[in-house]
């Protein structure tokens, strides 16, 4: 899609604004509309636009659609409190609405707003994880919490300290309060009160941000989105200040992984108390019916067949007769789960498992790099594809439940490549318990 030349601040001109028009910073998505009892579209004229350029000293803005530079800026931006925000290409249909995968994660501190194109990049950069993980450092935003649900279906991170900016002016500023009445407002709409400036959602907002490399007025575009975060921040806290106020944006922070092992858990307990029920159900009608007659089997009560394992034949041989199987599992990091106590058992399948998924995943139980699997499996010259690897191993694990793994050490794995956990993900949540 076409895009216009980005406006310096010289060239911003001033633009009419609308009360009311309360529409979330990503398309498709809404928030909380102003206050019942306020009048929409009442005009606030001669708003200029928003610009990182006009804050002095004005902050470096960094593109980069390489993973390993990415890792090294990332690790220059001064926390612990920064602005965030993401780009995603949005498609709408007669159907309904189609997000594609994250393409730009958007990171800014006052000195340096950094644009990190992952779409391009051959799997998340690791240090810029470790960052949105981190509890420790503050990600301010605009209905923040959405953004970190997207990256943890695109992706498989889950976020901490996610602050919701319109949270924490409802903690600052006792005005805010009373024109919203949630804590999910437009980013346009907090720019435009705490900053007296307005952001420009032109048509670069629904341009291609998978281009490689993006525009100049995406790159603007972009970076006025996540160093506006960070300069509404400092305005809310000289109101705090201003009213004796002590901000504390942890106690607006959205921590996902706690999220995420809290339905794991809950999950967990509701299928407790169904199977709980379900036998006190089951015990009843037994007793009603009477005692019933027992069938003998070879001179003894018949037993059921054993449930970790499938009834039918053993389909396909290795040079392997038994494997380990869990005995057990407890919970780890995430509501994950791993294997202890492991026990000696014979090969059954559900289906016949291939030679090459099979050795794929002992080359994995072996610690073998992911590089290092793609050489064997093929050849050092020619190796197979980091996301082909990756599928043969998850295959394995689908075909023969039985076969024993790690869940953090499976998803660490499936990271590894850009596409490969949006597209194991429901299998994968669904082996570590998360309801769907």
């Amino acid at each position: 899609m076409p895009s216009t030349k980005p406006r310096s601040r010289a060239q911003a001109k001033s633009i009419s604004a609308t009360r009311g028009s309360d529409v979330e910073n990503h398309l498709g998505s809404t928030t909380e509309a102003d206050s019942v009892g306020e009048k929409a579209s009442v005009p606030i004229v001669n708003l200029p636009l928003y610009s990182y350029e006009d804050y002095k000293p004005s902050p470096a803005v960094v593109y980069t659609p390489d993973e390993g530079e990415a890792d090294e800026l990332v690790q220059c931006l001064r926390g612990p409190v920064i602005g965030f925000d993401l780009e995603w290409v949005f498609h709408s249909r007669r159907g309904g609405a189609v997000n594609r995968r994250t393409a730009l994660v958007q990171l800014s501190d006052a000195h340096m707003i950094l644009l990190i194109q992952v779409n391009a990049m051959r799997k998340f950069p690791q240090k810029v994880k470790e960052l949105i993980e981190d509890k420790a450092i503050t990600k301010l935003g605009a209905n923040i919490k959405q953004d970190g649900w997207k990256l943890f279906r695109d992706f498989g991170i889950l976020a901490r300290g996610l602050v919701e900016l319109g949270a924490l002016a409802r903690e600052a500023d006792p005005s805010f309060s009373v024109k919203y009445k949630r804590s999910v407002v437009s980013l346009a709409s907090v720019v435009e009160r705490y900053t007296g400036k307005t952001l420009d959602k032109g048509k670069v907002r629904t341009s291609n941000w998978e281009n490689h490399p993006l525009t100049q007025a995406q790159k603007f575009y972009a970076a006025n989105d996540a160093h506006c975060a960070l300069m509404v921040y400092n305005r809310l806290t000289e109101i705090a200040t201003q009213h004796g106020i002590t901000l504390d944006p942890e106690a607006c922070g959205a921590d996902l992984t706690e999220e995420y092992r809290a339905k794991i858990a809950s999950a967990s307990r509701k299928a407790a108390a169904s199977s709980a029920d379900t036998a006190s159900a089951d015990l009843a009608a037994t007793s009603e019916a009477g005692p019933q007659p027992t069938t003998e089997a070879s001179g003894s009560a018949a037993t059921a067949p054993d449930p970790r394992f499938y009834v039918r034949p053993l389909v396909y041989a290795t040079d392997a007769d038994t494997l380990t199987v869990p005995k057990t599992s407890t919970s780890s990091s995430a509501g994950s789960i791993h294997s202890t106590n492991m026990v000696v058992a014979p090969r059954q399948y559900e289906q016949p498992q291939s030679p090459q998924h099979l050795r794929a995943y002992k080359l994995w139980q072996n610690n073998c790099s992911l590089s290092d699997i793609c050489a064997k499996l093929r050849s050092k010259d020619n190796p197979l594809a980091h996301s082909t690897v990756i599928s043969y191993v998850v295959a394995a694990l689908q075909s023969n439940p039985q076969l024993s793994f790690d869940m953090d050490r499976l998803k660490a794995f499936v990271q590894l490549e850009i596409g490969s956990w949006e597209r194991h993900r429901d299998w994968i949540l669904r082996k570590d318990g998360y309801p769907q």
